[in-house]
């Protein structure tokens, strides 16, 4: 069902045949703007040291560059030390495309097929609170990226850290394919206890998601 369908699907539910009136948008909206947090876990812990050690946490993997000059031995490294093929899959993000266009690794820049090992993808944020990092699907960054390769390696940039879930929002809000298809949270691998109580990696998703941080902040 496509999104539209659900929409119209919604409005023969409330018995609403046309679209709202604009003053009740504006109605609307104006409550949205003014909505405020309740509870918030306070912390002064640094933004994006907390990001690397939650993320750890759950099992995932970190590693830093100074420079997205890096990126591609950085890449090569992690598959060099997972005895895994030199290529992947990568969203067409422009960093990725201008990183690793000249690179030893055979990169394909298209979603995956579901037969790939390794799949690269770059952040829209990540939530100090948590750890997690948030994916929104556009023309060039497939959401299958997030669920179907073993292993997602990640780019984050520390300019997109926000400090609490509520502030992805409003970063995501000012992005403009906003509302997205899809968004994905990941809080490190997959994984599940659901058999035995014992705890198995890739059960859903990739069994392993190798964060690359990349400090890009001005301070």
């Amino acid at each position: 069902m496509s999104r539209e369908q659900v929409i119209n699907s919604i409005r023969a539910s409330l018995k609403r045949a046309e679209a709202l009136d604009p003053n009740v948008i504006r109605s609307l909206e104006a409550r949205d703007s003014a909505m405020q947090p309740h509870v918030q876990p306070a912390f002064d812990e640094d933004l994006v040291e907390r990001v690397i050690r939650k993320h750890e946490a759950v099992h995932g993997s970190v590693v830093r560059i100074a420079s997205l000059d890096d990126l591609a031995a950085t890449v090569h490294a992690y598959l060099e030390e997972l005895d895994l093929p030199d290529e992947l899959v990568a969203a067409s993000h422009g960093d990725l495309v201008s990183a690793l266009k000249e690179s030893a690794i055979k990169v394909e820049f298209r979603p995956t097929r579901g037969d790939d090992l390794v799949a690269l993808s770059v952040a829209d944020a990540a939530i100090a609170e948590t750890g997690t990092l948030v994916l929104v699907s556009s023309a060039h960054a497939p959401m299958l990226h997030n669920y179907l390769p073993d292993h997602h390696l990640v780019l984050l940039r520390t300019s997109s850290i926000v400090r609490w879930q509520e502030d992805v929002w409003r970063i995501l809000k000012e992005q403009d394919n906003f509302p997205p298809r899809g968004i994905a949270m990941i809080t490190g691998p997959s994984k599940t206890a659901d058999v035995e109580q014992t705890l198995e990696y890739g059960a859903h998703g990739p069994r392993a998601v190798h964060l690359i941080v990349f400090n890009d902040s001005s301070d």
